[in-house]
């Protein structure tokens, strides 16, 4: 008969089995248990659009006066007086100053007594023209009476030649004695006589006229000399009148005196220094100079608006308009100069004063703009986008930032069209996150 057969497991071994087992339970459940995947985030979009905006910009602004005078002397003296100190309200031709001119005063002296000399030479010379006038006058009446005379002598001598030959025929004849031959011959050459006398005396008041002519051309020549050493000192006394007036110092305009670099007794070196002795400002208008970049230099206009605030007193806003602009940028700066005028009667500005300008220009243009709230910083302030890719993933966009609108910013950089980029979120986005975009709300 069999006896029933026992097996006997060791302990070691029994361990080894059971771990064995376990292993493999456990692989086999981690197999069968599929991992979670976590759903997409839903996220809106915003579009780009087009807008129109006018052209704007905001500048430093100085205030200039509208004219300022840097008055210096053009003569050397002393100051006597003084009639203005700064602050002083004056008016066009007003004295501010008196400089002392002794030497020019003196000498000025000398040309007016030479002056009445050379007036006293003239008067004389006068006299001596009029006298060699009447001397012609006198001569030319006795050219004339000597004339006379010899047209008597002319006749005389005529009349005796016609009796002289009759009584010589008569005596030829016998009809006469001799003897009364000899009385009309004598008659005749007296006649004769008388006449060559009368011809000799046309000739010596002729030459007495042609000396009379000499005299008054000599005086006449000594008067227009005369006449011209007159005029000559006449325009010294002027001339010297004229630096005279050099001394009194005069406002050029209407306006405030602002500086006064001189005192009662100094010695005004004229052409030899660099400071003013006055300054003198016209301050009831004023020009605001306001230098514009070179990117924005050409939309800004003669007529465009202009709103200044000055630090301290934000809140008050002047307005004033474009007048001129200077058409050329500075080489140092690259800047073009635009001046606006403001009309300061109650003189709200003063010159000197520095503000903020902001031109509103005429013309538009047409900018791609976005929602404000669409656009993130980073912690350096650098503006972004997160855009939505063809395969729904987040893809951060650095952006360049124009004008504040309000709502809408300026977006400089150009996107190709139908660009998905995602409106503000309540909760973080991450780059390389899959979204799943919303779909658009209908207008």
């Amino acid at each position: 008969m069999l006896q029933s057969a026992r097996i006997v497991i060791h302990p070691l071994v029994f361990g080894l089995l059971i771990m064995s087992n376990g292993c493999q339970k456990s692989a086999f459940n981690t197999q069968s248990v599929p991992a979670k995947q976590p759903a997409p985030d839903p996220v809106k979009l915003v579009s780009l659009s087009q807008q129109q905006v006018s052209i704007t910009t905001r500048q430093p602004a100085n205030v200039k006066a509208f004219q300022e005078a840097h008055i210096a002397s053009r003569i050397e003296g002393y100051v006597k007086t003084i009639h203005h100190d700064i602050g002083a309200v004056v008016q066009a031709g007003d004295i501010l100053a008196e400089i002392d001119l002794p030497e020019q005063r003196s000498y000025q002296a000398v040309l007016e007594a030479r002056l009445d000399k050379a007036e006293a030479d003239v008067q004389g010379a006068l006299s001596r023209i009029e006298i060699a006038q009447a001397r012609v006058s006198s001569s030319e009446a006795m050219v004339r009476q000597a004339r006379s005379a010899l047209e008597g002598s002319q006749a005389s001598v005529t009349a005796s030649q016609a009796e002289f030959q009759r009584t010589q025929d008569l005596v030829s004849r016998q009809s006469l004695e001799p003897r009364m031959l000899d009385e009309v011959r004598k008659r005749f050459e007296a006649d004769q006589a008388a006449y060559s006398s009368s011809e000799s005396a046309v000739v010596s008041s002729q030459a007495n006229v042609e000396v009379a002519q000499a005299e008054l051309r000599s005086s006449q020549a000594e008067h227009a000399a005369m006449m011209a050493e007159k005029e000559i000192l006449s325009r010294q006394i002027t001339e010297l009148q004229t630096k005279i007036n050099f001394g009194l110092i005069k406002a050029p305009f209407d306006g405030i005196v602002t500086s006064r670099n001189i005192d009662q007794g100094d010695l005004v070196d004229a052409g030899h220094t660099t400071t003013p002795m006055f300054v003198v400002s016209q301050v009831d208008q004023l020009r605001i100079q306001i230098p514009v970049p070179e990117n924005l230099a050409s939309t800004v206009q003669v007529g465009d608006e202009v709103d200044l605030t000055f630090s301290g007193n934000e809140d008050v806003v002047i307005n004033a308009t474009i007048s001129r602009t200077s058409s050329k940028l500075d080489e140092s700066t690259r800047t073009m100069l635009v001046e606006a005028d403001y009309e300061n009667a109650e003189h709200k500005l003063l010159p000197g004063m520095f503000g903020q300008a902001l031109i509103t220009g005429k013309k538009s243009s047409s900018v791609t703009v976005l929602p404000s709230r669409a656009v993130r910083f980073s912690d350096k302030g650098a503006p972004y986008l997160f855009i939505v890719s063809d395969d729904d993933k987040v893809v951060k966009q650095t952006i360049s930032i124009g004008k504040d609108l309000g709502e809408q910013l300026e977006i400089l950089d150009q996107f190709e069209s139908g660009v998905k980029i995602v409106d503000s979120t309540t909760t973080p986005l991450l780059e390389g996150q899959v979204v799943t975009v919303l779909p658009q709300p209908v207008p």
